[in-house]
């Protein structure tokens, strides 16, 4: 079984700052999301690939995501999916401890993995282990 320890992520890091257009950038300063590490021919002479290397990298790309949001529990505690998280925070008058540092998306429609980091140290928490 691959555990977080030894675990090398393939797919790339990329870290975006959230401004007004993000859901949720009064409580996240930043979010992570995993590019694909497209091969060179790929990359640089825009070559289409073949099916089994996109479901290869999607695969990558669903395993890194897996990792890294166990990692995140594992350093900074359990948290939730960002629509949630946001439905929580603003629409509920129930008390809920909600995670402080961090939550994730996977969003299946837009492709997209991301997670959520509250602030600066939390990203260069992730940068330091990660890259």
């Amino acid at each position: 079984m691959l555990t977080v320890k030894d675990h090398k992520i393939l797919t790339g890091i990329q870290f975006t700052k959230l401004d007004g257009r993000h859901t949720g950038h009064q409580l996240f300063k930043w979010y992570l999301r995993l590019r694909p590490n497209l091969p060179d021919y790929v990359r640089f002479n825009n070559t289409m690939y073949s099916s089994q290397t996109r479901l290869d990298t999607r695969i990558n790309r669903i395993v890194d995501f897996t990792i890294l949001r166990q990692w995140c529990w594992e350093t900074w505690g359990p948290s939730c999916d960002h629509k949630d998280y946001m439905e929580i925070h603003y629409h509920t008058q129930y008390d809920c401890d909600l995670n402080q540092h961090w939550c994730w998306s996977n969003d299946e429609r837009q492709k997209e993995f991301r997670i959520y980091l509250v602030s600066d140290e939390e990203k260069l928490w992730t940068e330091l282990r990660w890259n």
